[in-house]
């Protein structure tokens, strides 16, 4: 029997989304290449993520899970660390199970991954859930498959792809991070001289469970944005972070300018996103949830200096 070299390890965290995952494994099993390990990291499900994971052996050859028992409180940071510690690859890609990789996701991240260290690859949403959309527009803009490939300053956790030697240099993911362990990670590895690189060719259509209600997509831009906002300040000097943004009252008087400001911005800059300008109203009421979730964050971060 001739053994099949494994150089691609994609790495999946999930916890309680039996039927996302069922979705996400069933995608895989359908990729232009099939010479690829998935690795599933479940932080102690409870519903039927153990049957699903089971049945997916069946159809994916190179097929790990690792079941943690009850809730680990691991994170999502460290639990893709233990993922990487499994990993055959020297390729390593990561998405989540709330995520569908199109057909030739695999070849075209493997092959992007041969000229560059880090890839980002593309986030799209199902235009026919509006609230959906809006909150992949607030938050991946940056990310979606109509605009050009090269360099970008951040990264998805729900399509990246990162060479394993990359992170023998940089370390692994932060364990502790509540949320943004992706951009942390980016981060710190642009400080030792990484830049990701975007591949719109490599797609995935997101579709986090819940996010289709305005308070959920709200909460989460205000959960996200206390994590972000930490990152802004401790990598200041590389991000260029502006003053109103260190200030939680500046930020408070100052949030509906930024928010339409940033909104300017980005569809200016970015021509692409005008296709998607029915989005504005909703998107410019995330970007103030976001300026709210920063406002708290920065709290926080006085209150844990007084401490």
């Amino acid at each position: 029997m001739i053994s099949v070299r494994i150089d691609t390890s994609i790495i999946i965290v999930t916890y309680n989304q039996a039927d996302s995952l069922k979705r996400a494994l069933q995608a895989l099993s359908s990729q232009t290449v099939q010479d690829f390990e998935v690795i599933i990291i479940d932080e102690g499900s409870t519903d039927t993520t153990r049957m699903v994971c089971r049945e997916a052996s069946s159809f994916l050859p190179n097929f790990q899970y690792h079941h943690l028992g009850s809730w680990s409180g691991k994170g999502r940071a460290g639990c893709r660390n233990l993922g990487i510690k499994a990993s055959s690859g020297n390729f390593l890609l990561f998405t989540d199970s709330d995520c569908i990789p199109e057909r030739d996701w695999v070849e075209k991240m493997r092959f992007a991954l041969d000229k560059k260290a880090v890839i980002a690859g593309a986030v799209k949403s199902p235009m026919s859930d509006y609230l959906l959309l809006c909150h992949i527009i607030a938050q991946f803009h940056r990310f979606i498959p109509e605009n050009k490939a090269g360099p970008i300053p951040y990264i998805a956790g729900a399509n990246m792809g990162i060479q394993k030697f990359v992170l023998e240099r940089t370390g692994l993911f932060e364990e502790g991070c509540n949320m943004a362990e992706d951009m942390e990670w980016l981060l710190r590895a642009r400080t030792h001289g990484f830049q990701s690189i975007f591949e719109p060719g490599a797609m995935i259509t997101h579709i986090p469970e819940g996010r289709s209600k305005l308070w959920p997509v709200l909460n989460y831009a205000m959960i996200h944005a206390e994590s972000t906002i930490q990152l802004r300040i401790r990598y200041s000097s590389l991000l260029k972070t502006p003053f109103l943004l260190k200030s939680p009252i500046l930020l408070f008087f100052a949030s509906p300018a930024i928010a339409i400001c940033s909104i300017f911005e980005n569809f200016m800059k970015n021509p692409e996103l005008l296709r998607y300008l029915h989005t504005l109203p909703v998107v410019l009421i995330i970007r103030l949830a976001w300026c709210k979730g920063a406002i708290r964050g920065l709290k926080k971060m006085n209150r844990e200096k007084e401490v």
